[in-house]
């Protein structure tokens, strides 16, 4: 009998302990797309924010090995929470331009959850001098990444401005376009700030001004400099982050997870943001897409 109720005693005892322990926390399932090169600047922001996100989430990385292979992948996707972040309103207008399938269809505010906005800024190779790009009779070749057309309109505006004879040569890829800046393939560029930084770090490129129209990362407004209204003078790439297969309440978290990081100066995501030269937008949901429609109508422009 003794032991009949010792059994039943260290039973309900048991059962006691499992209904009054603390359940564990299941954190929701996010996959991210890393969609960018595996090496290159986006993905190295990608990889620092889904260390912060998996304090909050179940993260599952996803290669998209570029940004254009990402967003496939990610449109195909079903069922599951699924993030990406892409130059959305620079490939929308692109693909309109080109009269081809949108990028991403059917944006809709309630699903964007991330803004950044970046810039570039005109340098050359240290120890030269930036001004000498506005000096009249001049004729140095710049090199940008912007495609032909859009390259075009850059150095025509330079020239009509400051009565110079720069030159355009083309780039597919600012690694490439920052390597012929130090090499003296090129005389002077339209560069990434990311990029701009980090080589003015190691003392190999000298930067002066910003496409950024407030200045910022100690460069100076292109657009205060130029004393012209082209539009080309302060535009920004913007980084767009998009989630599918959730609801809106969902949306609105992760949204508000985010915005945390930015304002969070020992984040992650923060720390890659300052290193990187961009700037995390603290925007609404709405905002967000406002001002992806404004990036939209400039790039339309810009691609004419």
């Amino acid at each position: 009998m003794n032991k009949l109720f010792g059994a039943a005693l260290a039973a309900t005892t048991m059962m006691a302990f499992m209904v009054s322990a603390p359940a564990k926390t299941v954190k929701p399932k996010l996959n991210v797309v890393m969609a960018g090169s595996p090496g290159g600047t986006f993905n190295s922001f990608n990889k620092e924010l889904v260390k912060d996100l998996e304090q909050f989430y179940d993260v599952t990385k996803i290669p998209g090995r570029s940004e254009i292979k990402g967003n496939a992948l990610f449109h195909s996707i079903k069922g599951d929470a699924t993030y990406i972040m892409t130059v959305t309103a620079f490939q929308n207008a692109r693909t309109q331009s080109q009269k081809l399938p949108e990028f991403h269809p059917n944006l809709q505010s309630s699903y964007m959850v991330m803004g950044i906005s970046y810039y570039k800024a005109i340098c050359v190779a240290a120890g030269k001098n930036v001004d000498d790009v506005f000096k009249a009779g001049g004729s140095l070749r710049m090199g940008l990444t912007e495609g032909i057309g859009p390259s075009n309109k850059y150095v025509d505006n330079l020239n009509k401005l400051f009565n110079t004879k720069h030159i355009m040569v083309p780039y597919r890829s600012s690694g490439k376009l920052a390597t012929a800046l130090i090499t003296g393939e090129v005389d002077l560029s339209l560069l990434n700030e990311a990029k701009a930084l980090k080589f003015m770090k190691s003392n190999q490129v000298t930067c002066n001004y910003t496409q950024n129209p407030n200045g910022g990362n100690g460069f100076l407004s292109l657009k205060d400099k130029v004393k012209d209204s082209w539009f080309g003078w302060k535009y920004s790439a913007f980084l767009i982050g998009h989630v599918k297969n959730v609801d809106g309440a969902f949306s609105k978290q992760l949204h508000k997870t985010i915005l945390a990081f930015y304002r969070d100066p020992n984040s992650n995501a923060s720390k890659k943001l300052k290193a990187n030269g961009w700037f995390g937008e603290t925007l609404s949901q709405d905002g967000i897409f406002k001002k992806y429609k404004s990036v939209f109508n400039d790039t339309i422009e810009l691609l004419k």
